[in-house]
């Protein structure tokens, strides 16, 4: 009921529940790497050490390293994500299917086998939507956590709209 002169408070809830698989994870960091600046730098580096290490291969001059260092860099350097991925799942793997619950009044809880976890609204920057997925990403400057919420793992498919709205009014869109 609405009272003149106040506005009503909205506190809607969203229910997930899924096990986490490479390509969740891989949207969320590469959200948080494009929310960082990372990418841009990763680019670069990728750039330069391929560049720099197929021009010391081609020219053999004098070089003071072996020009195949900076490819084996760059290549190092490209796989990065993936490899970051997989350290990722192989930490995830124990904790089986994983319950998250989205709500305007408690932010976002997350559960799964070994571990019970809840962050507050003000714990996170902002959200970006990438490939049917909302990364959270903290407000910390290198944005190291983050929250993964895939629209597949939703409880009732239609949530999608109503867990967007939750989003846009605690957070903003990065």
């Amino acid at each position: 009921m609405n009272t003149p002169g106040r506005e009503s408070v909205v506190t809607e809830r969203v229910e997930l529940v899924c096990t986490p698989n490479r390509a969740d994870v891989l949207a969320g960091l590469r959200a948080r790497a494009g929310v960082t600046g990372a990418t841009a730098v990763r680019l670069a580096f990728l750039t330069i050490s391929l560049v720099g290490g197929v021009l010391g291969v081609a020219l053999r001059g004098g070089a003071p390293f072996p020009a195949e260092a900076l490819i084996i860099v760059g290549v190092m350097t490209a796989l990065y994500p993936h490899l970051q991925a997989a350290a990722v799942l192989k930490t995830l793997a124990p904790q089986g299917e994983i319950r998250t619950t989205v709500g305007d009044a408690e932010g976002v809880s997350s559960a799964g086998a070994l571990f019970r976890q809840s962050f507050a609204w003000q714990a996170f920057r902002g959200y970006r939507e990438r490939d049917g997925r909302f990364v959270l990403i903290s407000r910390d400057r290198s944005g190291m956590h983050i929250e993964i919420v895939p629209l597949r793992a939703l409880v009732d498919p239609a949530d999608a709209d109503r867990l967007r709205a939750i989003l846009d009014r605690n957070l903003r869109r990065v």
